[in-house]
């Protein structure tokens, strides 16, 4: 894990704390006896300028019998010395008790052996000015408003386990997780959370200039019970935080009154956001309130109620400002609401914001919806429940970029910038909500080339016959040269004895091509398409014949091949091979689409923990394409696969930490988790998944095992099942 040299610890420093709280959660304990024996009746100097308090004295804080901190701070006057708290009482724990507020100066060290443990009584402050030794075990303990508090450089970096803090997802570690934080701002030192569960009922508020870092964010958990923010960066009421790093935790929201967001950051932050996921709240995962200028790389906000990412105004603030944030790689997965939405800022702001490699699919609503300005926005989205993109009518001066699987996009706004929407081939495009207007004033490229909408026409322009040489041309509109062309009834006059040929281009006008009768038909005019052949004799217009493109209609907010016929068809590409074959009531089959469905055969047993082992189903059920070999399957071609396991695992382990099914495909990875360490002895359990994969050609997928602990001992049961079929 690399860290910016601006953070006030040394990186190596950062990296080492973390090495040791993964290696073992009691690491960096200091040797008991190391600091010898005291010799003399005042315990003292034992060493020269060793201090050895004793836990008998009922103050620390107070001078006593002359042998509590309290006398040999005083008796060090300005000297520099070392005092040693020492677990020496025989009992689990050595308590040495403040009741009296004490300051212990720089010039002291103050060592704390494991085991002896300062308690800090309500109302009391304990602070440590000098260098604090100790290792990864509880040093305070608080209670009420007690508190212990540093100075600058009194330690290198600041760790709950020293409040006592319990990991366990069972007991509230919301005070010791508080006080922690707090104490790290007066140490000016970052804040350094293990790779353990921590659950709080009371919402934590980062509201200093304090870097919190996770040991590992697959492991670093802070779990919140209840109708809370999980974590409140910044200030509600004034904005203040300033300059902040978070890295590597996951904030999780635990089922029941969960009804509010994981992280909310509040006004006048600059933030660095890295490696943090946010998922399963009530609300929203990842809340931004307004006026931030933050850089956030690699943010997870999954299977949240509300919005996964959800960026707004001030909302409540005395002072406003412009949000001005920097998103690299979000993800946003099946979020109740939008998947990433830009909401409208407070009257008189814009947002700033760029967002990058954004992938947002199967949200509740939108995967993309902008409602503010001057945003610029790459990201890839699949199947929302209302569609992919939209920018809403409040929207402007935006910039985006996306790559859709089955793309819906709706523009209500102005002077949007659409550089591109492109999508897999084969999918549905669908356009909903775009005036013309709308389409002139925000320039999108979409409508104004041939990529999409080109050379057709939708309804209407056609000339009529007449018993005289004067006709109307229908009204009606068409797509010329990927322009929309709207044309009122427009009345026409043609020569007699004459083949007329009709054309308009992109700019609507009509141009009339006269050659013999019986002639062959003239060039289509440039820059126009082809409606009808008006046939004339000396009086009347005989005949029209309809030479319009009608092979592709459009429906109010619809795109779609019109086939023109309720029987059965076939679709051909360019070389004349069937595609696919639509029988009536629009039914169709395509007998050479990839799909497998495989079995395991039960021979697959006491499978390898600690290392991810492939699950095997030799037993080829069906293979359309021999696509699948050696339990893998290949795409032969780009698109999107529905691919499914159902997976039957008999003796897991009920001493292993957890085990994952893995659906491992070449763009990304799916996990399903178990808990093993709930069950009360060793279990079977089924486990099943559903996911629509983007692949690519030659692309991969496979069905792995993971057990972390335990022992290898689970067995694959042949009624385990792998499928896969290509949908679009």
């Amino acid at each position: 894990m690399a860290f910016d040299n601006n953070v006030p610890l040394a990186a190596n420093q950062i990296a080492a704390d973390l090495a040791a709280i993964n290696a073992n959660w009691e690491a960096l304990v200091p040797l008991s006896g190391n600091l010898g024996t005291p010799s003399a009746g005042d315990l003292r100097n034992c060493f020269p300028s060793n201090y050895f308090p004793d836990y008998n004295e009922a103050d620390q804080g107070a001078t006593g019998n002359g042998k509590s901190a309290k006398a040999y701070i005083d008796a060090i006057s300005t000297n520099s010395a070392t005092l040693v708290f020492r677990h020496n009482s025989g009992a689990a724990t050595t308590t040495y008790t403040f009741s009296t507020a004490e300051t212990i100066p720089s010039n002291i060290t103050v060592v704390v052996e494991k085991g002896a443990i300062l308690a800090i009584p309500t109302g009391i402050i304990v602070s440590l000015n000098g260098k604090l030794s100790a290792g990864l075990t509880q040093v305070f303990s608080c209670i009420g408003t007690g508190k212990a508090e540093f100075s600058s450089g009194s330690v290198g970096s600041v760790h709950p386990i020293w409040w006592g803090l319990h990991g366990d997802d069972t007991t509230n570690d919301s005070v010791i997780l508080q006080a922690a934080y707090d104490a790290a701002y007066t140490a000016v030192a970052p804040l350094i959370l293990p790779g353990k569960t921590m659950k709080i009922t009371t919402g934590l508020i980062f509201d200093k200039r304090v870097n919190v870092y996770g040991a590992d964010h697959e492991l670093t958990t802070i779990k919140k019970y209840g109708a809370i923010i999980g974590v409140k960066i910044g200030h509600a009421a004034t904005g203040a935080g300033g300059e902040q790093r978070y890295e590597n935790f996951n904030v999780l929201g635990a089922s029941g009154a969960n009804t509010l967001a994981g992280i909310e950051v509040w006004a006048g932050n600059y933030i660095v956001m890295k490696h943090i996921w946010a998922t399963l709240h009530g609300s929203h995962g990842l809340h931004i309130r307004g006026g931030n200028i933050g850089t956030y790389i690699d943010i997870n906000a999954n299977s949240n109620l509300g919005d996964g990412i959800r960026i707004e105004g001030n909302t409540g603030l005395a002072t406003v400002s412009a949000n001005a944030n920097t998103f690299i790689k979000p993800r946003a997965l099946a979020n109740g609401g939008q998947g990433f939405h830009i909401a409208q800022a407070t009257a008189g702001y814009s947002s700033a914001n760029n967002v990058y490699g954004l992938v947002s699919e199967q949200n509740g609503d939108w995967n993309l919806l902008v409602s503010d300005k001057q945003n610029n926005i790459e990201a890839y989205t699949e199947a929302g429940v209302n569609g992919d993109v939209a920018l809403t009518a409040t929207s402007e001066r935006n910039i985006v970029k996306i790559t859709a699987a089955n793309a819906l996009y709706t523009d209500a706004g102005s002077d949007n910038v659409i550089l591109d929407i492109s999508q897999a081939t084969g999918s549905t495009f669908k356009i909903d909500a775009l005036t013309q207007t709308n389409a002139s004033e925000n320039k999108s490229k979409l409508l104004q080339t041939e990529d999409i909408f080109s050379d057709f026409v939708v309804t209407g322009l056609l000339p009529a016959t007449s018993v005289n040489l004067i006709s109307n041309i229908s009204a009606g509109h068409a797509y010329v040269t990927g322009t929309r062309v709207n044309k009122a009834a427009t009345s026409k006059t043609y020569t007699a004895s004459k083949d007329t040929y009709v054309d308009v281009n992109s700019a609507g006008t009509y141009t009339l091509v006269e050659v013999a009768l019986g002639a062959a038909a003239p060039a289509v005019t440039a820059d126009s398409i082809r409606l009808a052949k008006v046939v004339t004799d000396a009086d009347n217009i005989t005949g029209v014949t309809d030479l319009r493109e009608l092979k592709i209609s459009v429906a109010p907010a619809f795109a779609t091949p019109d086939l023109g016929t309720p029987s059965a068809v076939v679709l051909t590409n360019a070389t004349g091979l069937p595609v696919a074959t639509g029988l009536a009531a629009g039914i169709f089959t395509n007998t050479g689409q990839p799909a497998f469905l495989a079995q395991a055969d039960g021979a697959q047993t006491n499978i390898a923990h600690t290392t991810e082992t492939t699950l095997l189903f030799p037993t080829e059920i069906f293979d359309v394409g021999a696509n699948f070999a050696s339990s893998i399957f290949t795409a032969p071609v780009t698109g999107k696969y529905q691919i499914s396991f159902q997976i039957n695992i008999a003796q897991i382990d009920f001493a292993a930490t957890y085990t994952r099914i893995i659906l491992s495909a070449s763009n990304r990875t799916y996990y399903s988790y178990l808990y093993p360490i709930h069950f009360t002895a060793d279990g079977s359990v089924s486990v099943g998944m559903s996911m629509l994969l983007d692949m690519d050609a030659n692309d991969t997928v496979r069905v792995s095992f993971y057990q972390l602990a335990g022992t290898a001992q689970a067995n694959l049961l042949d009624i385990s099942h792998f499928s896969g079929v290509l949908i679009c």
